[in-house]
Formats: C-alpha cells, structure tokens, sequence
C-alpha cells in the first residue's frame, strides 16, 4: 500500500478553513472511492478527477483500489474547489510526484473532463487559509490567480492539470501571481443633490451615515424614501484597502465573483421575498453568506420592511447588535461578520396612502392598517436609532437640493474621524453605554435629556437619543453636546410608524 497527502482549504460561511486530503492506493478492484464529502458531492469529483487523470494517460487499472480521504470529516465541504488537490494527492500516491513535495503544498481549483483548470468559489479566502496551515505555495487555476493573490502568500497560477504535474516535478516552473490592485473610487451614477424638497430625510440619512446608526425612513409612496437610500453609498468613506479586501473575501467565498477589490461600500437591496437563512446566513449541512454579511462595511437596504417575513426581520436583532452572525451545528460553528448599516423604508399602510399630506385618501379598514404594521415588531423598530417620518415639503422642481453627496461625504468623514479617535475605532452607533463621559453633555443638554427620558418606553430609545445627539454635534465639530442637539436627536429617535397619524 502507497500513501500521500496534500493540503486543501474549504470554505466554511465567509472563511476557508483548511484540510488534509489523503491518498491511498492499495491492491483490489480498480476504483476510486472518496470519503468526507457528501455522496452527490463525492461522486462528483471522482468523475472529474479520474477524467482529468485520464488527461495524463492514467486510467483506473493503473489506480487499482484507491481510497481518497478529506479531513476532517465532520466538517461541511465542496467537492469542486478540492479536485484539484484530490489528484495531487494520487498521482503522489501513485509515485508520479513526490509525496513530500506534495504534501507542502496546497491547491484549489476545479478540474475540466479535459484536464483543465476552472476557477472554484472561496479562493481569497481559501489562500489565508493556505497561508495559515504553512503551506510552501497555494496552486490555483489561471482564471482566479490574480483574486488569489491577494493574500500575502505564493499564489501560482497553471491552466491545466498537466502544467501542474510539470511544475511539481520542477520540469517547467509554474510563474507567480499578482495580485489584483484596489479600484480607485469611480463616480457614482446617483447624489444626494437628486433628492429635492425632502429637508428631513436627507438629514436623518447624513446623521445616520456619520454615527453609524440604522435609519427606518416611512411615509407614502413616491416622497423619495428609495430615492434616498440608493443614496447613502455616495456619502460614506471609501473603503481602505484591509476593509476592501475584507469585502472581497466574503463576496468571493460567497461565490460572487463580479466584486472586485473595490473601495466602494457595498450596498445590497434584496427583495421581499427573500427567505430567514438568504437574508441572515446559514442554512443546510453548508450555511450561505447572508445579505447582512454581504452588506458588511457597507448599507443593507430593505425596501416595503412589513413585506418581509416577520421571522426573517426579527432574525436581524441579534446581529445587529453583536456585528456577527453565529451559525452552529454539530461539531463546528462558522462566523459571518457584519459591521452593517440597516436602511428600511416602509408605508403606513397596504394602500399607501395613510399619513400622504395630499393625494387619495386611505382605503384600508383600521384593522388592516394595525395588521400591516404589526409585522414589523417593536424590538426590530427600537435597532434603529434614526426614524423619521418623510413627506414632500413643496415642488420639487422648484426647491433647491439640500446638499449634494460631495460636500455631505466630506462632513460625514470628518465626524467619522472625530468618533474613531473619541472611541478608539467605533462609531457612535456601535457604543451601548451611554452615561461614558465622553458623550460629553453640558449640563443644559443633560438635565433636558433626563426630561425628554420621562416620555419615552424603553432604554434604547434613551440611548438612541444621546448617541444621535452625539452625532450632531461631531457633524458640527463641537466637542459639546448642546441643548439643542437632544431636541433634535430626540425627534429623530420618537418617531415609530405606528405613531403615525393621518393629516
């Protein structure tokens, strides 16, 4: 009996995790079995790797009983990205390769029936992974070497399986990748100078892009609620280049691969329809990246917020607050990170006209209204420390915009700065104790917000008051909290669609 191994990662939420794969050839009926991997999985890649063999001119008598194993075995895998180590591990064991050359390295790729290489989902992840297990070099094909690159390791890109095997017997050197370089901001094709006579939205959206804070914008169709928040990746910082390649891992081990390394936040918009585990992650025996994940660094925009499950809006609570999802089966846990901004609009009612200053009036029965806005519950509404109420406030041909998303980025980057240095890395949106003396009240501000704290339900309305405070004055660059700015913030916090009355 012969036997080999190589290293191998696997994607496990938004990280790789890496892998042994094992070989071993021993005499009996020809035939390759692989084991640690789901049977549909498995049997797949025992196809393409014994036709990529056969690329080589090995077949299976030549394989005699050969047993793959991919350890461990209780961890979730895909049988795709580990082809490719799959057939280094037995032309190992087969004595083509040396085992000890083989067994420092590590691979990732799909194999074609024709022996070619294809690129596989996970490969930025899947080279820190690499780059952990001390692997010498981390050998993809030539259509993700660049996306793979990125990690600070030995990415070497071949096209096929046979430039491969050329490389590992040191007859043609297979050339080092380069890594993709980080996209300057391009020009967005949409600014805030677009949304017109809409003064307090487009305040509620500034504030919240400058704290950190999620924003619940409501009121009747057509007074720019979307308009505003397709709005809010114009205002926010570019992402430097750890957050962006940050970014690109998880959409690349999410298997979308049309993001690139961007600076630009991400923004994602997912309909209605979109199920609990395709919106918060997880799922089967392997868990998917979630939109909130998805939307890490960046803004996660629900539009018609009582048109989504009521189970899937509440499974956001817990990940808003902790910045992280957890999903936990037996024997692992996988993490998904999101240090996301949530943007929700919503109508008043299934009609949309409850609460319009003008237009037709309201249809829907009381009952239906209470109905319609009971699927949003309150412990979702109070995560959003911003909620305002918008409405057209006259012509929006004749008025003018309130700013415009160059001049508003600049004073949400200098906020952001401030707070960054106050809280040595957070936001005011992400701090949960709010009596810290570095909120920094005067005592006018002080003694009106414990006034203000008599009229409100709960403590996170009280703490969305002194942290939105907080956020004005940083956008004014006061290093005090005024009076003033606890009313102000104090009427962006009370507001809740269900106090909505119709004028």
């Amino acid at each position: 009996m012969s036997f080999a191994q190589t290293l191998a990662c696997t994607v496990l939420g938004s990280d790789a995790v890496p892998v042994v794969v094992e070989a071993s050839i021993s005499n009996g009926l020809p035939c390759i079995q692989v084991i640690g991997l789901r049977a549909t999985e498995a049997s797949d890649a025992r196809e393409r790797v014994r036709c990529g063999l056969a690329s080589l001119g090995i077949g299976v008598g030549d394989l005699r009983r050969c047993v793959v194993s991919i350890a461990p075995a209780d961890l979730p895998k895909s049988g795709a990205a580990l082809d490719l180590p799959i057939a280094l591990a037995i032309l190992a064991a087969l004595g083509r390769l040396d085992p000890a050359r083989v067994a420092r390295v590590a691979s990732h790729g799909e194999l074609g029936l024709d022996g070619s290489l294809r690129a596989a989902d996970g490969v930025v992840a899947a080279a820190f992974a690499a780059l952990r297990s001390g692997a010498e070099e981390f050998l993809v094909s030539s259509g993700n070497a660049r996306r793979a690159a990125l990690a600070p390791t030995c990415v070497l890109a071949a096209p096929d399986l046979r430039s491969v095997v050329a490389h590992m017997v040191g007859a043609v050197p297979l050339e080092r990748a380069d890594a993709a370089s980080l996209r300057n901001v391009a020009s967005f094709d949409v600014d805030l100078a677009d949304v017109r006579a809409q003064q307090a939205g487009v305040d509620a959206v500034v504030t919240a892009a400058a704290g950190g804070h999620n924003v619940l914008l409501f009121g009747a169709p057509g007074c720019g609620k979307t308009m505003l928040a397709q709005r809010m990746p114009t205002i926010l910082p570019p992402l430097d280049a750890h957050t962006a390649l940050e970014v690109a891992t998880i959409h690349d081990a999410a298997g979308l691969r049309e993001r690139e390394l961007d600076a630009r936040p991400p923004f994602r918009a997912p309909h209605h329809t979109v199920s609990q585990q395709a919106l918060v992650g997880g799922g089967g025996a392997r868990p998917i990246v979630g939109e909130i994940t998805l939307a890490h660094r960046g803004v996660l925009f629900l539009d018609e917020l009582p048109e989504y499950r009521p189970s899937a809006i509440d499974a956001l609570r817990q990940p808003l607050e902790d910045h992280e999802v957890r999903i936990r089966r037996a024997g692992w846990v996988a993490r998904y990170p999101c240090r996301t901004q949530l943007v929700a609009a919503m109508n008043l009612c299934r009609c949309g006209q409850w609460g319009a200053v003008t237009g037709a009036a309201c249809s829907c029965p009381a009952s239906s209204r209470a109905s319609y806005l009971q699927r949003v519950s309150g412990a979702i509404i109070d995560r959003f420390d911003i909620r305002t109420r918008m409405s057209l406030s006259g012509s929006i041909a004749d008025a003018a915009p309130a700013t415009d998303s160059q001049a508003a980025a600049r004073g949400v980057e200098a906020a952001r700065r401030i707070q960054l240095e106050r809280w040595g890395g957070r936001l005011n949106g992400e701090v949960t104790i709010v009596d810290d003396a570095r909120f920094d009240l005067d005592p006018r501000a002080r003694a009106r917000a414990d006034r203000l704290a008599q009229r409100t339900d709960g403590a996170r309305t009280q703490r969305s008051m002194v942290r939105v405070a907080r956020t004005l004055a940083d956008l004014d660059d006061r290093p005090r909290v005024s009076e003033d700015d606890i009313v102000a913030a104090f009427d962006m916090c009370r507001s809740t669609p269900g106090g909505a009355s119709h004028d």
